[in-house]
């Protein structure tokens, strides 16, 4: 009998009725079917999609954004999910917090998660642009020299594209003390 209400929910899917498609997922209660089902909804659907769930739903989609949040790679699409259903369902959402809060803390714990995980690569990734846009200036093209791995003595050429030759590693010295 799953295997029939999954078939059915994939025909939906194929038969672009995205809402209906959800709220069976939901019914259902398989989790990886909601993802695959949330995950298949195109980006101007969401708000339609949103629209028609009824709030003894809720909850259930909640849990599922915010269990999924954290290991998606399509979290401005889970974001989006989150964001639609906080602003077409507010008033709902906002007169009864109490029941939907440990869903709330639970993504808000995730993006916290996130938050910590992505800022250091986003902070060094500032640092890195400003390093290398402080090698430009004045409209000039800056280039880099390598050795070619002649040792003849000459200097090698300057290259105005993609820098060629060998990188020589430099060897490790231990500090002294």
């Amino acid at each position: 009998m799953l295997c029939n209400a999954y078939a059915a929910t994939m025909h939906e899917i194929k038969s672009e009725h995205y809402a209906k498609a959800l709220i069976m997922s939901i019914k259902l209660n398989q989790q990886a079917l909601l993802q695959e089902v949330i995950e298949r909804v195109p980006f101007a659907e969401i708000a339609i999609c949103v629209q028609a769930l009824s709030p003894r739903y809720f909850a259930s989609m909640f849990y599922a954004l915010s269990a999924n949040i954290e290991r998606t790679q399509f979290l401005h699409f889970y974001l989006v999910w989150i964001n639609k259903l906080c602003t077409i369902h507010g008033q709902y959402l906002r007169t009864n917090w109490t029941n939907f809060l440990p869903h709330f803390r639970l993504i808000q714990k995730s993006l916290n998660a996130l938050y910590n995980d992505i800022s250091p690569i986003c902070s060094a990734n500032i640092d890195r642009l400003a390093f290398l846009s402080s090698f430009g200036g004045d409209d000039e093209r800056k280039s880099i020299k390598f050795d070619d791995g002649d040792d003849d003595g000459k200097e090698s050429e300057t290259r105005q594209s993609v820098p060629s030759g060998q990188f020589k590693p430099i060897p490790f010295q231990p500090l002294s003390e």
